[in-house]
């Protein structure tokens, strides 16, 4: 991935649009303004066409619906299959370093501690003692419960909100002895 796309998709509103192409492999422009519905029209075209014109798009299909060409976009084999190891590490440092970006905008805007607990702001971090397999079945399960609220629809009391997760090995650094057996 080039650092062209990744400035690309590290928008919040095209980085909602990749979410949606990974969970659905596939969707048309009237269905990712379906699913976010908080972003007018005319400029989820726009991130759309910066998605496919870096290069993370493409188009998957067309289609003649009531006399006009409707697109389904996918995304493109080079970013669905990333997996090199730097390409791997720069886009979790690129994403810390918006999250870092996305918490000191809010903190410019409401520096009072009630804000936070109104919005249920927090960050938190675990060391997890778990098998492969049982990591991996914790993750489907927490997969499963974030896929279900990708699908909510948009009503008067629902406002986007932001999960933010990395998974990371543990390497002592210090004494762990607190999170040795016995």
């Amino acid at each position: 991935m080039t650092g062209n796309m990744m400035q690309t998709i590290l928008n919040p509103v095209r980085m909602r649009i990749v979410q949606q192409l990974l969970l659905h492999e596939t969707a048309t422009a009237a269905e990712l303004s379906q699913a976010l519905p908080d972003v007018p029209k005319a400029s989820l075209y726009r991130h759309i066409k910066k998605l496919t014109d870096c290069g993370v798009l493409e188009v998957f299909s067309t289609q003649r619906v009531r006399g006009t060409l409707q697109r389904t976009y996918r995304m493109t084999r080079q970013i669905a299959g990333m997996a090199n190891g730097r390409e791997i590490t720069d886009t979790i440092y690129s994403f810390l370093i918006m999250l870092a970006g996305d918490f000191e905008r809010y903190h410019q805007k409401h520096a009072d501690p009630d804000d936070y607990a109104r919005d249920m702001l927090f960050a938190s971090q675990a060391t997890l003692m778990m098998s492969d397999q049982e990591f991996e079945g914790l993750m489907e399960k927490i997969g499963a419960l974030i896929n279900q609220a990708l699908t909510n629809e948009y009503r008067e009391d629902r406002k986007p909100r932001r999960l933010s997760m990395i998974c990371s090995p543990y390497f002592a650094d210090h004494d762990d002895s607190d999170v040795s057996p016995p």
